[in-house]
């Protein structure tokens, strides 16, 4: 089990590192401008829009930021937060980083500025002063450190709203680690972030980069890989208990090689997800995050589809168990169909979360996948036509699983029923796929349902056979048929039914109980049997096709005892008719 764990350990961190890797091949790092002047660029008035009322001039963007971000680190208000980010133009950075881009730099630039200066409102430009300029610098410094100049850029969007520059957005980690080492500002004190409290009790010593991150944050990053296998231990053990005691309650036992299937992916999801949450408290640099966010990101959305159809599995399992225990077969038609049906869906949700990562505008991409759906289903008109075809089978129930079927001419068992298609095995054990949408229009024998199946049969008899036997052999038969406990006794026939060429034709046909086709085969052979003993007893002999060759004498051809007129072999003919029937 060690082994095992420890193997699967290497892998998970194998994949991690690799998506990492992968990720940051393109990752464009972007250039700290920290001392670069802006540029005052001017445009047409006419040209300026009306702006949010909180990000209307530098002045009130200003107040804004810092109303909310003592709110959110005072109170932990993710509304405030969310207004803090939006003081920010971080349209430059990637869509999985920059979320966590606002955040970090909201966050830093507070700890910049309660070291550098008090706020003053009146440092900032209102309205008035900044008419129509697109760009607006403000120039920040602390009297103990007069070398250090922090320029404070505002530029206005396209919507009119005045937000922080893209160059302070770049410039703030570079300021965050000039004043690490001041002290806050005479009068200033908040509190500080959970990311800002982890970091003030990291000794100096681990707080060196290499290799894209600090040394503490390498060894928190696998701390939190470790707490996610811990994790996983706990959660297995716990689920294996649940999945236990549902068991002994219905008397089901659950394969362990389907558990085994959603236990591990569901171990290296709560890694990647640890991974993913934990890097907000290691607080590290925008473009790392963006890498490494990307990376838990990609592996905790293939962990999910892959832990997701273990537990399919493993709910179909149980569901497949249960079914099995009622008398109805459309249960088990119904769960193999709810496991593709739930696979389709954990696949659609995997891919939608993926394309998160890619874009924030989901919206329009659902929008082009519906328009793509539907061309898609006008020239994919006959899978539609076959998913109608299922929901006929599933509503109408035309058969079940097991019966034998009878559509065109296929005939066999029904052995499974998916979207697409039934399977059908037929009696030479082929496996033939049928399109359901055939189940729409076409006449389904459904042979299983039969109540009653139906045993027909000529049995021959020797032309030398005298009637009296015939009528014996009859009515035996009859007997045989009526003392069978499976026979229909309202519905049966034995009679002479015809002369054919080589024997007396006599027809036995009658219904017997027989739900299976073993059953069917093995009422045939009794009634057969016993049809042969019957004959024995009666001493008459069974036909078989022969061919006589007859050559007549001269003699035998003249008829001396032929009626001369009409009147007298009509009269002949009567009279031996009565005979037989006074007899």
């Amino acid at each position: 089990m060690a082994t095992s764990d420890s193997s699967f350990l290497r892998r998970s961190l194998g994949v991690l590192l690799a998506f990492v890797c992968l990720v940051a091949f393109d990752a464009p790092r972007a250039p700290s401008t920290y001392g670069e002047p802006a540029t005052a660029l001017v445009q047409d008035v006419s040209a300026v829009v009306t702006a949010d009322p909180q990000f209307s001039d530098p002045r009130t963007t200003m107040v804004t930021y810092q109303r909310a971000i003592a709110a959110w680190k005072n109170l932990r208000d993710e509304t405030q937060l969310a207004l803090a980010k939006k003081c920010f133009d971080v349209r430059h950075m990637a869509v999985s980083g920059a979320d966590y881009a606002s955040r970090r730099v909201a966050e830093d630039l507070d700890f910049v500025l309660d070291r550098v200066t008090k706020f003053d409102p009146e440092l900032y430009s209102d309205r008035a002063g900044v008419g129509a300029l697109k760009q607006w610098r403000v120039e920040l410094s602390n009297p103990a450190h007069p070398q250090d100049v922090f320029g404070l850029e505002f530029e206005r969007l396209d919507d009119g709203r005045w937000v922080f520059a893209r160059s302070v957005v770049d410039a703030v980690p570079d300021w965050w680690t000039v004043v690490k080492p001041w002290p806050t500002v005479s009068g200033v004190t908040k509190r500080m972030t959970l990311s800002e409290r982890v970091r003030s009790t990291v000794p100096t010593r681990f707080q060196e980069t290499h290799f894209w991150l600090e040394d503490w944050q390498w060894m928190g990053l696998a701390g939190l890989i470790l707490a996610g296998w811990a994790l996983r231990i706990v959660s297995t053990l716990l689920f294996r208990r649940i999945v236990d005691r549902i068991g002994r309650a219905d008397h089901i036992k659950l394969d362990r090689a389907l558990l085994a299937s959603f236990e591990r992916p569901f171990a290296l999801f709560l890694t990647a997800l640890l991974v993913a949450r934990g890097l907000v408290v290691l607080d590290v640099e925008p473009a790392a995050y963006e890498i490494l966010f990307f990376a838990a990101s990609l592996v905790l959305d293939v962990a999910a589809v892959w832990a997701a159809f273990g537990l399919v599995d493993v709910i179909s399992s149980f569901l497949a168990e249960k079914a099995s225990q009622t008398e109805s077969k459309f249960d088990d038609v119904l769960v193999p169909l709810l496991r593709r049906t739930l696979k389709i869906v954990v696949v659609i949700v995997g891919l939608l979360y993926l394309a998160t990562l890619i874009t924030d505008d989901v919206t329009s991409l659902i929008a082009g996948i519906s328009i793509g759906t539907l061309a898609l289903g006008f020239a994919a008109k006959d899978s539609i036509e076959n998913l109608f075809g299922t929901f006929t089978v599933l509503l109408d129930k035309p058969f079940q699983l097991g019966d034998v079927i009878k559509v065109g001419d296929v005939e066999g068992a029904v052995e499974d029923v998916g979207f697409r298609s039934t399977r059908v095995r037929t009696a030479e054990d082929s496996l033939i796929t049928v399109p359901n949408s055939r189940f729409i229009a076409a006449n389904v024998d459904n042979l299983g349902a039969r109540r009653y199946k139906r045993i027909r049969g000529m049995l021959g008899l020797a032309y030398d056979t005298p009637p009296r036997k015939i009528e014996a052999f009859c009515e035996g038969v009859r007997e045989l048929i009526r003392r069978n406990p499976k026979a229909r006794q309202d519905n049966f026939e034995v009679s002479l039914f015809q002369l054919s060429a080589s024997s007396v034709d006599v027809l036995m046909q009658f219904y017997v109980l027989a739900p299976t086709f073993r059953e069917d085969v093995a009422e045939r052979h009794a009634i057969y049997t016993k049809v042969l003993e019957l004959a024995r007893s009666l001493k008459i002999n069974l036909a078989f096709p022969t061919q006589t060759v007859h050559v007549p004498k001269a003699e035998d051809l003249l008829h001396t005892d032929a009626p001369r007129t009409v009147a007298e072999a009509g009269e002949r003919g009567r009279a031996a008719a009565e005979k037989i029937l006074g007899g």
